[in-house]
């Protein structure tokens, strides 16, 4: 074999080596960014649906038996300078005339301070009588604005942990309600406080209402708190 030759071959060999190094280089380069680029897809999207169910919350304050104070939360918001909203979240059953049935459900007494905490949601101060029920319950309920729903709500003096208070009182109290309005999950619709991949399905009704429904006159379960003030809000 001549010198030409074995120069030839070496350089052929260094040549495939050198070529094997700039594709398995090319291929982690490839791969770190693509781990990247989901790790960026994957916070976003954790980000969007902490948005969706928590809004601008920072911090709750649950009570999982029983009620507190409605005027508790604004003594708290005052005392730190928070912005708070009270909330009294029952569990309940949702049927239609058309006999859909929705066990499970939410029932979440809100007001205009619960939509503060959320960009552009229908919890204003017209949100006064009918309900407002989330992308997710309409649509297993197959329910549209202006339809009528009929709500039963568990009093909180049923749950277990004040049973010996309930003093015969009715364990379930119940409710026709008209649709108002179809909350979508951009607008809080999907607010929850419990760690879920599925929305929750949400009925949402004035806060006075639902206090009033089970006896709960300016009693609440849940306070949210947030230092972010919107600019604006209703």
């Amino acid at each position: 074999m001549t010198p030409f030759r074995i120069a030839w071959r070496s350089l052929f060999h260094e040549a495939q080596l050198s070529l094997a190094l700039v594709l398995a280089i090319a291929l982690g380069v490839a791969v770190l960014l693509g781990a990247f680029a989901a790790g960026d897809t994957l916070k976003a999207a954790l980000r969007r649906h902490a948005r969706e169910t928590l809004g601008r919350t920072e911090l709750a304050l649950v009570r999982s038996s029983g009620t507190f104070r409605e005027e508790l939360v604004d003594d708290l918001a005052a005392d730190t300078g928070h912005q708070a909203a009270p909330v009294l979240r029952l569990r309940g059953v949702v049927t239609t005339d058309s006999g859909m049935r929705l066990a499970g459900a939410w029932i979440v007494g809100v007001d205009n301070r619960f939509g503060r905490l959320g960009d552009a949601t229908p919890f204003n101060t017209s949100f006064t009588q009918d309900a407002l029920l989330n992308r997710a319950a309409a649509d297993r309920l197959r329910v549209h604005r202006g339809d009528e729903i009929v709500l039963r709500v568990a009093r909180p003096e049923s749950l277990p942990g004040e049973a010996a208070f309930a003093g015969g009182v009715a364990a379930s109290v119940g409710l026709r309600v008209r649709v108002g309005g179809i909350v979508e999950d951009s607008q809080l619709g999907r607010f929850a406080l419990e760690a879920q991949a599925l929305p929750p399905d949400n009925v949402f009704l004035p806060l006075a209402v639902l206090q009033e429904l089970v006896g709960m006159h300016g009693r609440v379960n849940v306070a949210l708190f947030s230092t972010e003030i919107v600019a604006g809000g209703s």
